[in-house]
């Protein structure tokens, strides 16, 4: 082969010299594997830097994605315990209790409804009321899981906890289409 012609398909500067213009095809074995190692020597050299610098990245890599993976788990938990607590806390504001319930009834409440259930969000952020077990409860042989509210209110009332319903009411006056005088008045939760 020619140097020209070698020149051009492999991209190699070879001396073209006369002596030298037939160049029998172990010698261009030799002069490409020259050419090619001093080209890949500074490649190998900064490969080898840069595999030392992995060993030294990577566990501190390592370290700070378990320690940003902690940090997410447990915001995330904190947010859950939040939101559990806003839920609960929203429940409770609309639970009707006794209006001469003690302190002493209100924390046994309380601490009876911490040792026997737990209270979860469940998957659409709807605060769910399990049993210790972590079974859901059913009140009334419904089918469905009942919410936290329903369980409250009767717990509550199983208790002698809630609020008696008010008393009729007798008007004896004969206005408003009442019959014989007397108009009963019903609490509106007597009617549920």
């Amino acid at each position: 082969m020619k140097i020209q012609e070698i020149n051009q398909i492999l991209d190699l500067e070879l001396p073209e010299t006369e002596a030298q213009n037939d160049l029998s095809l172990e010698e261009i074995k030799n002069i490409f594997h020259q050419k090619l190692n001093d080209s890949l020597h500074p490649l190998q050299t900064e490969l080898k830097k840069v595999k030392t610098q992995m060993k030294v990245i990577t566990p501190e890599y390592e370290k700070l994605k378990n320690t940003a993976e902690g940090i997410k788990s447990n915001y995330e938990a904190q947010i859950k315990s939040l939101h559990t607590s806003y839920q609960m806390d929203k429940i409770k504001s609309g639970l009707k209790f006794k209006p001469d319930i003690s302190v002493i009834e209100s924390k046994g409440f309380e601490s009876y409804l911490a040792d026997n259930f737990s209270f979860e969000l469940n998957e659409s952020n709807e605060l769910s009321i399990q049993d210790k077990s972590g079974n859901p409860i059913y009140l009334n042989g419904i089918h469905k899981p009942s919410s936290a509210q329903e369980v409250l209110n009767h717990l509550i009332k199983e208790h002698g906890l809630d609020a008696p319903n008010p008393p009729y009411e007798v008007n004896m006056s004969k206005n408003n289409n009442t019959v014989g005088g007397m108009q009963k008045k019903i609490h509106p939760r007597a009617i549920k």
